[in-house]
């Protein structure tokens, strides 16, 4: 009971968002009403942020990018010092040859019982050893390979890459630094999408309930959202020409403003919005 609540409460504040500019068809006596509300305002944010940590202990040895670098997904962010990784993948390497070279003997071994044992020259008892035999060196040279595997994972795992294209922030750490596994080193901020963080006031959020009174049927959240169409005008009066789509939004007022939080998602090709820029936001219907 408690979720389908707090599910009405953000269909109803997402809704609002629509009456913006917009056209209520069920309820025509209010549309001169609703058509006059002005654009309310918003703030963008990230729409996705990832802390970049240490892989493993260890030294950082180079810092590929600068504070406020915009970088692509998948280059090199940090790199770390690899000897000690190096000289273990080494000595796993030369296991690796040997359990091979043991696998070698033991499939000879049994090939020469599997043939003496037609003639009845060796027993069942030693024939099946050497199966055994065969069979424990096979999961050696397995073994051996798994540990390689994961020796080569590990160096390549000591740089750090960019999971997505984005901006950098400063380096939290410093070349040379020693540092722990899961320490953090810098944050990356996806700049396309974004999103903005908006505001519906309490008046907005009256003027929808009062118009659902007209309304033979409440449209559910996700087909509430699918028709908003949300449109983004900058400081200086110019209006973007994409098109933003509610992502989210709380279902309580706060208590010091009365207003309810909106979020929506916006393409950002040209990387215009950056976090922190006062925008307007207004929104419509889309016609089905």
């Amino acid at each position: 009971m408690l979720k389908n609540a707090r599910m009405f409460s953000v269909a109803i504040a997402l809704s609002s968002v629509a009456l913006l500019g917009g056209t209520h068809p069920a309820a025509p006596q209010d549309r001169s009403a609703t058509s006059s509300v002005e654009g309310f305002k918003g703030v963008v944010a990230p729409a996705h942020s990832y802390a970049v940590a240490a892989p493993f202990d260890g030294q950082i040895t180079t810092i590929h990018f600068v504070a406020g670098q915009y970088v692509q997904k998948g280059v090199p962010l940090f790199t770390f010092d690899t000897a000690k990784e190096e000289l273990e993948l080494e000595r796993d390497q030369a296991r690796l040859l040997r359990a091979e070279a043991q696998l070698r003997i033991a499939e000879l071994v049994l090939k020469n019982n599997t043939e003496l044992r037609k003639k009845n020259v060796v027993s069942e008892r030693q024939f099946a050893e050497s199966e055994a035999q065969r069979d424990i060196a096979t999961a050696a040279v397995a073994e051996a390979r798994v540990q390689v595997r994961s020796d080569l994972l590990k160096i390549k795992e000591m740089k750090r890459y960019a999971p997505f294209s984005g901006i950098m922030s400063r380096a939290l750490v410093m070349e040379g630094a020693y540092v722990k596994q899961a320490h953090e080193m810098a944050m990356i901020t996806e700049l396309d999408p974004i999103q903005v963080r908006a505001s519906v006031p309490y008046e907005i959020y009256t003027e929808h309930l009062k118009l659902l009174k007209f309304e033979s049927k409440v449209l559910d959240p996700k087909e509430a959202t699918r028709r908003i169409e949300v449109f983004v005008t900058l400081p200086n009066g110019e209006q973007l020409p994409q098109v933003g789509k509610i992502s989210g939004g709380g279902y309580e007022f706060d208590p010091n403003t009365q207003v309810m939080e909106v979020m929506v998602d916006l393409p950002n090709p040209g990387l215009l919005l950056r976090p922190g820029l006062a925008v307007t936001l207004k929104a419509r219907v889309k016609p089905d």
